[in-house]
C-alpha cells in the first residue's frame, strides 16, 4: 500500500512540474510593429508578450531602419540583433521571413545555438541570443517568430480595427466635427488600461485616457498610438493610426493630390536614397513631366545633375485672379531654389521660393489675370544638384470675373434598349454632372 501511494505521489508531482513548463510564440510581424513608421525610421526595440528584440548599429555605417512604409526592417551589414526572453523564459527557436536579400551560409555570427540557413531558423536553448550580420549589404526582414518556454505571460492584442490600424485618415480643416476618433480595443479586456499618445500635438492632441482627439493650430500629420504596458501576468501591445490634417480644397477649380502614387520619398520621411522612382499617376490628365518619378503620395522632380520640372494642365474655368497653393521640399543636401512660372495667360507674383531642406514647406502664390489656357510650371534651379518633391497643388479663383459657358449638348439616339453611344459637346471650362438613377443631375451629382 505504501509503495502504491508513493508511486501516485511521484506521478502527481511530475504532472504539476510538467504543467508549469509552458510554451508560447511571440510573432513580430513587421507590418504591424512598423505600421505608420516613415521610411528611414531607426528601429531599436520590439517588445512581445514574452520576449524582446533589440537592434543595434554594431560596427556598421547604418542603423537598422523601417522601410516599405513600415512593412520591413532593413538590417544592414555589421548590425546586431539580440533576442531575449523575459524573466523566467527560455528561447528554443527563432524563425525569420525575409522579403528579399536573406542571409546565406555564414551570414550571421551567432553568440549561442545554431542557424539553419536553408530554413532561416535559429535553434538552441538560451535566455538570449545575439546575431551579428557579417555581410556588407543588407537583409530585408518581414517577420520574426520567437518560441519561448518557461513561466510565461499571456499575450495581449490591441487594435483600432482592421480598417484603421496602420492607416492614414484625412481630416479637412473646417470639417473637424465630421471626424470621430477611433477607440482601441484590448484583448483580453481584463488585462488593464490603455494609454493614448500623439507624436505631433501641434497638429492633433489626444486624451491619454479616452483617445478623444483635439486639433491644433498646424496642418500636417500626427500619429496616434494606443499602448498597453503589460504587467506580471500579461504582455504589452500597441496599435496606431495617422491623421493627415489638411486644407479643404473642395472649392478649388484645380486640385492635384498625387495620392495615387505609392513610391518612396517625401510623405514617408525619406528625402534621399531610393526615392522618387517609377511612372507617376495623376488625379488630372494633361500634366507635362520633365524628368521625375513617383514618390510617396507626391512626386520627385530632377536628378543629381539634371533639372526637374512639371507643368499642370490648362486651368479650365480660370478667368481672372487666383491663389496657387502647394507643398514642396528640397532633396536632402540639394539646392533649395524653386521657380514657379505661368504660361498661356496671366502672370505670377513672387514666383521664386526657397525650399526647406529635407522637409515640407507650404506656399501661397498669387496668379494675376489668369485664363482658361493658363498653365503652371514648377522647375528646379539649374545650378548644382536640383532635386525636389512636390505635393498638394491647388488653384482657387479669387477674381470677380467668372466665365460663363454654354450648356453642353448631348446628341445620340433618344430611345434605346441596352447600350447606346452618345456625343457630349461642351465649351472648355464647362462642368458636366450626371446621374444613373433617372433623377435630374445637380451640382451635387457625380461630375463627369
Amino acid at each position: 500500500m505504501k509503495q502504491k501511494l508513493l508511486r501516485k505521489g511521484l506521478m502527481l508531482l511530475a504532472a504539476v512540474f510538467a504543467g508549469s513548463i509552458m510554451q508560447a510564440q511571440d510573432v513580430y510581424d513587421i507590418s504591424t510593429f512598423g505600421a505608420g513608421q516613415p521610411n528611414g525610421t531607426v528601429v531599436t526595440v520590439l517588445n512581445g508578450a514574452n520576449s524582446s528584440i533589440t537592434f543595434g548599429k554594431g560596427s556598421g555605417t547604418n542603423d537598422p531602419k523601417f522601410y516599405g512604409s513600415g512593412s520591413e526592417i532593413r538590417f544592414y551589414g555589421k548590425n546586431t540583433m539580440t533576442v531575449a526572453a523575459n524573466a523566467g523564459g527560455t528561447i528554443t527557436d527563432i524563425s525569420f521571413e525575409y522579403t528579399s536579400k536573406s542571409p546565406k551560409d555564414g551570414g550571421y555570427d551567432i553568440s549561442t545555438g545554431s542557424y539553419d540557413y536553408s530554413a532561416q531558423t535559429w535553434t538552441g536553448n538560451a535566455s538570449s541570443v545575439t546575431l551579428n550580420s557579417t555581410v556588407t549589404g543588407q537583409y530585408v526582414i518581414k517577420k520574426i517568430t520567437v518560441t519561448i518556454e518557461g513561466d510565461l505571460k499571456t499575450p495581449t492584442t490591441l487594435t483600432f480595427g482592421e480598417d484603421v490600424d496602420g492607416q492614414t485618415i484625412t481630416v479637412l480643416q473646417g470639417k473637424e466635427a465630421e471626424f470621430t476618433a477611433p477607440k482601441a480595443t484590448l484583448t483580453p479586456a481584463e488585462a488593464g488600461q490603455v494609454a493614448y499618445a500623439s507624436d505631433n500635438e501641434a497638429v492633433a492632441k489626444v486624451d491619454a485616457t479616452t483617445g478623444a482627439v483635439t486639433f491644433g493650430s498646424e496642418l500636417g500629420q500626427a500619429t496616434i498610438t494606443a499602448s498597453y504596458a503589460g504587467n506580471d501576468a500579461y504582455g504589452p501591445s500597441s496599435a496606431q493610426y495617422t491623421i493627415d490634417y489638411k486644407k479643404d480644397y473642395s472649392n478649388a477649380l484645380f486640385y492635384e493630390s498625387f495620392d495615387q502614387n505609392t513610391g518612396q520619398g517625401g510623405n514617408d520621411g525619406l528625402w534621399n536614397g531610393n526615392a522618387g522612382q517609377g511612372d507617376i499617376t495623376y488625379d488630372n490628365e494633361g500634366w507635362t513631366l520633365g524628368n521625375g518619378g513617383r514618390a510617396n503620395k507626391c512626386v520627385k522632380l530632377g536628378a543629381s545633375k539634371e533639372t526637374g520640372s512639371i507643368e499642370t494642365p490648362a486651368l479650365a474655368g480660370l478667368n481672372g485672379d487666383a491663389t496657387l497653393y502647394f507643398k514642396a521640399g528640397a532633396w536632402k543636401g540639394d539646392a533649395t531654389t524653386l521657380n514657379v512660372t505661368v504660361s498661356g495667360g496671366g502672370q505670377i507674383a513672387n514666383g521664386t521660393v526657397t525650399l526647406p531642406d529635407a522637409q515640407w514647406g507650404e506656399y501661397e502664390l498669387t496668379i494675376l489675370g489668369g485664363t482658361a489656357e493658363t498653365k503652371i510650371m514648377f522647375a528646379s534651379d539649374p545650378s548644382g544638384d536640383n532635386r525636389f518633391f512636390l505635393d498638394e497643388v491647388a488653384v482657387v479663383a479669387t477674381g470677380t470675373s467668372t466665365e460663363v459657358v454654354a450648356a453642353p449638348v448631348i446628341s445620340g439616339d433618344e430611345e434605346f434598349d441596352g447600350k447606346a453611344t452618345v456625343t457630349i459637346t461642351a465649351e472648355q471650362g464647362a462642368k458636366i454632372y450626371y446621374t444613373t438613377d433617372g433623377s435630374e443631375p445637380t451640382e451635387q451629382s457625380q461630375e463627369y
